[in-house]
């Protein structure tokens, strides 16, 4: 029998935390924060079996 986990964090920003930089290391991607301009690289990262980004139409 599957167990469902789920788990939810909080970003501040004026704590230092980015969603961006969170979100390129979970998914094992190259982001870019548009606000910061800095790119956070995880493309190398390991035990990245698969990842997807969901957006709704006409997102940038």
């Amino acid at each position: 029998m599957a167990i469902y986990h789920a788990q939810l964090k909080t970003f501040s920003r004026a704590k230092g935390h980015s969603s961006i930089a969170a979100a390129a290391y979970r998914a094992g991607l190259l982001l870019e924060d548009a606000i910061t301009g800095l790119r956070h690289d995880y493309r190398r990262r390991d035990g990245v079996v698969e990842t997807r980004c969901i957006a709704p139409e006409g997102a940038p």
